[in-house]
């Protein structure tokens, strides 16, 4: 069990120390599964349509098609899956990142003097977020 903890702290902290690469890292990591999915479908069919021309029956030809069709159809939905993978990223590196590093590089500013502390952050974050200031601030 601690050679697992010690792995996941080795790659949390050399690839996964960002925000950032977690989402991707997640979001990627089911995308994964989908892709097994295909080639593990993509494989079966082939074998059937090899099986089907060395026996070269007469109706091996509506087969194949049906099989060729479903090959096609898995080979469009990975690339919807992948199209909608890297727009998840995107929204969630938007919705969650941006507003952290916003309010990051405004406390640094704080600190160092540069911003008026008598004027409230922007509101660029959410709402999650603002309630969670507030109460770090207030504690």
């Amino acid at each position: 069990m601690e050679l697992i903890v010690n792995l996941y702290k080795g790659l949390e902290k050399n690839l996964f120390n960002t925000l950032s690469r977690k989402v991707i890292g997640n979001i990627v990591f089911l995308f994964l599964f989908q892709l097994f999915l295909f080639a593990t479908i993509y494989s079966g069919n082939s074998k059937v349509e090899n099986l089907i021309t060395l026996q070269k029956t007469v109706t091996a030809g509506p087969i194949i098609d049906v099989l060729k069709t479903a090959n096609l159809i898995a080979l469009s939905l990975i690339v919807l899956s992948l199209i909608t993978t890297v727009c998840s990223i995107m929204f969630l590196r938007h919705l969650i990142v941006r507003p952290i590093r916003d309010l990051n590089q405004q406390l640094s500013r704080m600190n160092m003097g540069e911003m008026d502390l008598t004027k409230e952050l922007e509101a660029t974050l959410t709402m999650s977020f603002m309630i969670l200031l507030r109460t770090t601030i207030n504690s």
